[in-house]
């Protein structure tokens, strides 16, 4: 009895220590692996970061749209820190709420944001996509990037 009890208490330990950990899940925007999702307005969305050895974060957004059917796109980045190993708080960029928002009227979009980060550690950047167009609901796509500095 005290054998079975003793497993399952490292069993329940074992659990809550996975449980703890960030993991986190998106969506597969590759077509090689056979497997996208399918938009009303756009076809593809993209955020790539980069981080220089003095600091310098270099984020690019880019999307490509149906053309004739996108009306407007709406990229709203911003930056989170993780502190404490666990938790991410946002970091202040000095802009409005702390994020970048750009409006983007055609169906090809590139945009570069440059951020002097304040120290080291993990961040990870966000980037929302709103694609407005003429082929049905306006299309949300969330991109996310991890970065070590």
């Amino acid at each position: 009895m005290k054998k079975r009890l003793r497993w399952i208490s490292v069993l329940l330990i074992c659990l809550t220590f996975i449980s703890a950990f960030d993991v986190n899940v998106f969506a597969d925007t590759d077509s090689s692996s056979g497997v996208t999702p399918r938009y009303n307005n756009v076809v593809s969305v993209s955020t790539v970061a980069s981080v220089s050895d003095s600091g310098l974060l270099t984020i690019v957004n880019n999307f490509e749209g149906v053309k004739g059917v996108i009306t407007r796109g709406v990229v709203t980045t911003y930056i989170h820190k993780k502190f404490l190993g666990l938790f991410w708080q946002k970091v202040d960029i000095g802009q409005t709420d702390n994020e970048w928002v750009d409006n983007a009227y055609t169906y090809s979009y590139d945009g570069v944001i440059t951020f002097q980060l304040p120290s080291t550690g993990t961040y990870r950047i966000t980037s929302e996509f709103v694609i407005y167009g003429t082929g049905g609901a306006a299309d949300t796509i969330t991109c996310q990037v991890q970065k070590t500095y």
